[in-house]
């Protein structure tokens, strides 16, 4: 097909849990926080843009697929304040070595509660991204995700490896951080588990003429708040454990990835 516009509409964490909904491509939110290394793959938006730019459209089916672009950008953008005030808060936390809750839950409810609201628009444009695709398009961007995902987990404990090496963890430090890691997002492992199996549900569903993007199981799981929970508590269990320098240069991090960044320079 033509190109899509070149400049992608700017997606923030949460947001791009649902652009990665709306193309059955949502593959463990958690961990793109921390996936900010210099050789990372690119972002979900970017993987799907490339997805659909495959599928050997036709003109009208470009045409219907650049004006589903644009609509994913203004309902993405609804949420740009209540990011940049998350993200915000976030950061303060970090350098101030402690995230507090009286501070950080107001905004992060209110990211949630915008993500939340996007929703029902995100699922309509899922209803015609399918409507706009032939059966063996659909088919073969479905295909294309899953194996996209196939090495996801390798590339992740990667990333994350190449993560601690920037910021110069010390040994006591990474035992430290891995048990409290381990307490503390140890009730939300079922949620991401769940919530992989009803991607690939979601994925299968995609590719047959029945689909309704309403009904799937996915949709109805409050994703914004699984993420942003795990984006706090990671942030929580770092910042006291971490260095002066080394938050500084783990905050330039979190608000490339937050501000919907892709590879991170150092």
């Amino acid at each position: 097909m033509g190109s899509l516009p070149s400049r992608a509409p700017q997606t923030t964490s949460g947001q791009v849990i649902l652009l990665s909904l709306a193309l059955a491509a949502c593959n463990g939110a958690a961990s793109s926080a921390a996936d900010a290394t210099s050789d990372q793959p690119p972002p979900p938006e970017q993987s799907a843009r490339d997805a659909l730019e495959a599928l050997s459209t036709t003109p009208e089916q470009d045409d219907q697929l650049l004006a589903l672009v644009g609509k994913f950008a203004i309902v993405l953008s609804k949420s740009g304040k209540a990011r940049r005030a998350f993200t915000d808060e976030l950061l303060k936390s970090l350098m101030r070595g402690r995230v507090e809750a009286a501070v950080v839950d107001p905004v992060r409810t209110t990211f949630e509660d915008a993500i939340r609201d996007a929703t029902p628009e995100v699922l309509a444009l899922l209803n015609e991204l399918h409507e706009i695709l032939t059966p063996e398009q659909r088919a073969k961007l479905v295909d294309s995700f899953a194996a996209r995902a196939e090495d996801a987990e390798a590339k992740r404990k990667a990333h994350n490896r190449q993560m601690i090496d920037a910021l110069d963890i010390g040994l006591l430090q990474k035992i430290s951080i891995a048990k409290a890691m381990r307490d503390k997002l140890g009730d939300l492992r079922p949620a991401f588990a769940k919530m992989k199996m009803d991607a690939q549900t979601a994925g299968k569903a995609f590719k047959e003429d029945t689909f309704d993007a309403t009904e799937l199981a996915i949709a109805k799981t409050d994703l914004g708040k699984l993420y942003l929970e795990s984006i706090v508590i990671l942030v929580g269990v770092l910042a006291p454990e971490l260095e002066h320098e080394q938050r500084v240069k783990l905050a330039g991090i979190i608000k490339h990835r937050l501000s919907g960044g892709g590879r991170h320079r150092s």
